[in-house]
C-alpha cells in the first residue's frame, strides 16, 4: 500500500509541477486518499490479513502530508511601502513541518532568488520600485517534484517619504483636563513611533512605542516620526502641533476710571489684571475688535475717538505655551463729546438776593464743574468757580453764565453748555417824565420823554425803554418830533450799570402819553365893562381838558386893505380893548411853537366910534378874504 501512496504522489507532483501549479491538484489527491482509506475501512478484514497496522499509520500520515500548506509574510507587513524601505519576505510552512524543505521567491511570476538550501527569508532594500504580486514556493528535499505554492502578497512602493500628521481631541489643556495626541501615518502599517516636545529646547519624550498616542499633560510645541523595518526607516517629521496650557489664573480687563460712558478726545487707559498671579512677570496679550490692535503692554493708553469703540479682551501669558483664559469682553463704545444743560431757579436777581444755577450732564457724580461767567461789555470771561463736585452754584450778580464738565488726568472738558442770561436789579430807582408835561399832546407836537435815575449819575447807565415804537436809543431821552397817534401809549424806562450791563434798575411806573389828531381851535368871549368904553376879549382853547398855563395867546385886528396886524401875546389869554374892529386870537405852546386854529372873529363896537353898517359889512369881507390868504 506505501509503494501506492508514494507511486500516486510522484505521478501527481511531476504532473503539477509541470503544469507550474501543484496546489490545483491537492485537493484532488485529499479526495483519492480518502477514497482509499475508505475502501480498506469496508475491507479491513481482507487487509487486516495481507498487510500490518503499520499500513494503516501510513495512511494517516499520507492524509497529513497532503494537508501540509506553505505562508508567505513580510516584514513591513504593510502593503504600502516607500522608497528606501527595506523589507524581509518569509516563507513558512504550516504545522512547524519546515524542515527538508527549499524555497523559491517569485514577482509577478517571475524567480527572484533560488536556493538549494533551507532558507525560508527574502531580504529586499527599496531602492528601486519593486512594485507587484510576491509568492514563494516549497521543494521537498525528498521528493523534488512534491511543490507547494504560497499565498500571494501584492505590495505598492510609494516614491516620497511620507509625512505623519498629529491630531487631537483639544488643543488647550488644563490642570485636570489633559488631552490625547495621536500620530498617523497614512494608508499603511506596521509603525512605531517617536514624539518630541519643545518648550525651550527639543526633547524626545517617546522613543520607538508601538501605540500611536500619548497623553499631555503640558504645553509646548509637539511632533512625531514613524519608523519600521529593520534597519529602521523613518517618516519625515511630522508637521508641530502647538498644545496651550490654561491656568487657573483669571484675567480681567478694567478701565483706569469706572465711568459709565466713554467720550471722544478723552484720555483713558486699560489694564490687564491677572487674579492671583503674584509677582510672577507676565507677558499679555490683547485681542480687539478695532481696527487698530494694542500693544503687548499690560497698561496702553488712547485717546478715544469713534474708531475706538469695539470689545477688548486680555490674557497673560507666563510662558510661551502657558496663559490664562481670555478674560471676558469689555465693551468700549466711545460717543460724542457731551454738552451739559444750565437751569436757573430765576432769572431775575432781586435786589439783595440771589439765584441758583445747576449744571446738568449724563451720570454727574462722575464729573467735576467748572462755572463762567461774562457781562456783556468785555470779552474778558471770568471764572466763578472751577473743579468741584457740586454741580449746583449760588450767584448774586448779573450777567451770562454757562458751565462745563470736566473729568480725568489730564482734564477732559464737555462742550461749553448753552449760555443763560441772568439780570440783577440795584436799588436805584427810575422814572419817566415828559417835557413839556401836557396831559394831552396834539398830532404835529413835540415833547421829550426822559428817563430819571436816582442816585446815580447819567453817564453811568445804559437806557433801556418800553414804548409803542420801538426806534429809541439807549440815551435817557427820547424826543417825539411831529407826533401822530401812533406816539400813544406806555412809557417806561430802566438803566444798566456801564460796568455791569446785567445790573439794572427796576423798570419805572408807566406813563401814559396820548395824542390826539384832532387840531384845538381857539375861542372868544367878548364882555363889555358897565361904563361901556372899553371892551375885554378873553381867549381860550378847547377841549378845555387842555392846560390853560400851557398856552400862550396871539391877538389879531383886521384892518383894511392890510394883513391882520398882530396885537400881543400873552399867557392870561384876555385883551381890553376899545378900538372898534373885527378881532380874532389863537393859542400856541411849545418850541417850535405849535398853534391851535384860529378862532372865530369877534366885532368890537363902542358907541360913538362905529361905522355905519355898510363900513361894517364891507369890512367883514375884507376880513374873510385877508384870514384865507394869510393862512393859505
Amino acid at each position: 500500500m506505501s509503494k501506492i501512496c508514494f507511486l500516486v504522489l510522484n505521478t501527481v507532483f511531476n504532473f503539477g509541477h509541470a503544469q507550474g501549479d501543484v496546489t490545483s491538484f491537492f485537493y484532488l489527491l485529499l479526495w483519492i486518499f480518502t477514497l482509499i482509506l475508505l475502501l480498506n475501512l469496508f475491507q479491513l478484514n481482507m487487509f487486516w490479513h495481507n498487510t500490518s497496522s503499520l499500513a494503516f499509520i501510513f495512511y494517516i500520515l499520507c492524509f497529513l502530508l497532503f494537508n501540509l500548506d506553505v505562508q508567505l509574510t513580510h516584514d513591513p507587513s504593510s502593503s504600502t511601502l516607500f522608497l528606501g524601505e527595506s523589507v524581509t519576505f518569509t516563507c513558512n510552512m504550516t504545522a512547524g513541518y519546515d524542515s527538508n524543505w527549499s524555497y523559491v521567491f517569485h514577482r509577478n511570476g517571475q524567480h527572484i532568488v533560488s536556493k538549494s538550501d533551507v532558507s525560508k527569508f527574502l531580504q529586499l532594500d527599496r531602492t528601486t520600485d519593486l512594485s507587484g504580486r510576491y509568492q514563494c514556493s516549497a521543494y521537498h528535499k525528498d521528493s523534488p517534484g512534491f511543490i507547494k505554492q504560497s499565498n500571494n502578497i501584492t505590495l505598492s512602493v510609494a516614491a516620497n517619504r511620507p509625512t505623519p500628521t498629529v491630531t487631537a481631541d483639544r488643543k488647550t489643556i488644563s490642570e485636570d483636563r489633559p488631552t490625547e495626541l495621536t500620530c498617523s501615518v497614512q494608508d499603511s502599517a506596521g509603525w512605531k513611533y517617536d514624539w518630541f516636545r519643545h518648550i525651550f529646547s527639543e526633547v524626545q519624550i517617546e522613543s520607538n512605542v508601538v501605540k500611536n498616542t500619548i497623553n499631555i499633560h503640558r504645553g509646548g510645541i509637539y511632533w512625531c516620526r514613524g519608523r519600521r523595518g529593520s534597519p529602521d526607516f523613518l517618516t519625515e517629521p511630522s508637521e508641530m502641533f502647538y498644545i496651550e496650557n490654561t491656568l487657573s489664573n483669571q484675567a480681567t480687563v478694567a478701565l483706569q476710571h469706572d465711568w459709565s460712558q466713554i467720550y471722544s478726545g478723552e484720555a483713558i487707559s486699560m489694564s490687564c489684571e491677572i487674579k492671583g498671579g503674584g509677582n510672577s512677570k507676565w507677558e499679555y496679550e490683547w485681542r480687539t475688535t478695532t481696527s487698530k490692535p494694542p500693544s503687548r503692554e499690560r497698561t496702553f493708553h488712547i485717546r478715544a475717538s469713534v474708531f475706538s469703540s469695539g470689545d477688548f479682551w486680555c490674557r497673560g501669558r507666563a510662558d510661551p505655551f502657558s496663559s490664562t483664559e481670555w478674560s471676558q469682553t469689555c465693551h468700549l463704545r466711545v460717543s460724542d463729546k457731551p454738552r451739559p444743560t444750565v437751569r436757573a431757579d430765576k432769572r431775575l436777581i432781586p435786589v439783595g438776593g440771589n439765584v441758583t444755577l445747576t449744571c446738568s450732564v449724563d451720570n454727574p457724580t462722575e464729573w467735576k464743574y467748572y462755572w463762567f461767567r461774562h457781562t456783556g461789555n468785555i470779552s474778558e470771561v471770568q471764572t466763578v468757580d472751577e473743579g468741584k463736585s457740586e454741580n449746583v452754584i449760588s450767584i448774586s450778580q448779573g450777567g451770562v453764565y454757562y458751565c462745563q464738565g470736566g473729568r480725568g488726568s489730564p482734564v477732559f472738558f464737555t462742550e461749553e453748555s448753552h449760555r443763560i442770561n441772568i439780570e440783577k436789579r440795584v436799588s436805584n430807582m427810575a422814572s419817566v417824565s415828559l417835557r413839556p408835561d401836557w396831559p394831552v399832546i396834539y398830532s404835529g407836537e413835540t415833547i421829550t420823554v426822559r428817563c430819571e435815575i436816582s442816585g446815580g449819575r447819567n453817564n453811568e447807565w445804559v437806557y433801556e425803554w418800553s414804548k409803542p415804537i420801538s426806534d429809541t436809543l439807549p440815551t435817557n431821552e427820547y424826543r417825539i418830533v411831529d407826533a401822530s397817534e401812533s406816539s400813544s401809549g406806555n412809557y417806561r424806562c430802566l438803566g444798566r450799570n456801564k460796568q455791569d450791563l446785567y445790573s439794572s434798575t427796576e423798570w419805572s411806573d408807566i406813563t401814559t402819553v396820548t395824542v390826539s389828531e384832532q387840531r384845538p381851535k381857539a375861542q372868544i368871549i367878548a364882555d363889555r365893562d358897565s361904563t361901556g368904553g372899553t371892551m375885554t376879549l378873553t381867549c381860550s382853547v378847547k377841549p378845555s381838558s387842555s392846560s390853560s398855563s400851557s398856552w400862550t395867546y396871539y391877538w389879531y385886528r383886521v384892518e383894511i386893505a392890510s394883513k391882520p396886524v398882530e396885537l400881543k401875546s400873552d399867557t392870561n389869554g384876555e385883551l381890553v380893548t376899545s378900538e372898534n374892529g373885527l378881532y380874532f386870537c389863537r393859542a400856541g405852546r411849545g418850541r417850535p411853537v405849535y398853534y391851535t386854529e384860529s378862532s372865530q372873529s369877534v366885532t368890537v363896537d363902542i358907541p360913538g366910534r362905529c361905522f355905519n353898517e355898510l363900513v361894517h359889512r364891507f369890512l367883514r369881507f375884507i376880513q374873510k378874504i385877508i384870514l384865507i390868504n394869510f393862512f393859505l
